[in-house]
């Protein structure tokens, strides 16, 4: 989708909730921080709430991405060397936190192999998330894709503060 932030404050402007929901999941890589973007979002919907719902579901998505994680049961499956510190263990754990970002980033993602939806294990071998050949050494991938799919399943993806009598009109 070409232009998703203006599409989106457009629905907002209009009040159209269930497009709002959906132009939503195309926003997911847009810069939030970015005041040109912030600008042309309210200005295009005359409201900051659609600011505010896309803040929202940052959030939400930033929680959710533990459920993520866990799904791999990273301290169960890290080999004796990479779990024997903290250090290590929190740094794995980041690393798999930047691939689902990535990963989830798509509007609608679908999870085939755990392994490979998060760059753990690459088709060629190339991989995202760097981890020796004894971490996940006898994991059940099908166990562990299938918890993975679960966890992205209820990902949240769309907003859920909606267009409607909007009383953060900013504009008349």
């Amino acid at each position: 989708m070409e232009r998703p932030i203006e599409l989106y404050a457009l629905t907002w402007r209009f009040d159209a909730p269930n497009t709002a929901r959906y132009t939503s999941r195309y926003t997911h890589g847009a810069d939030l921080t970015d005041l040109t973007l912030v600008e042309k979002l309210t200005s295009g919907a005359k409201s900051v709430e659609p600011y505010v719902s896309l803040m929202d579901l940052r959030r939400r998505r930033e929680v959710a991405l533990d459920d993520v994680v866990e799904a791999l049961e990273p301290r169960r499956h890290l080999c004796a060397s990479h779990s024997s510190s903290d250090k290590m263990f929190f740094s794995f754990v980041a690393m798999i936190k930047t691939a689902a970002r990535t990963a989830l980033r798509a509007p609608f993602p679908v999870c085939g192999d755990a392994f490979s939806f998060l760059g753990l294990q690459g088709t060629e071998g190339g991989r995202v998330v760097t981890w020796c050949s004894a971490c996940y050494a006898g994991a059940d991938r099908v166990r562990l894709t299938t918890q993975l799919q679960e966890a992205v399943a209820k990902y949240p993806q769309e907003i859920s503060i909606v267009p409607k009598d909007d009383a953060w009109k900013i504009w008349d």
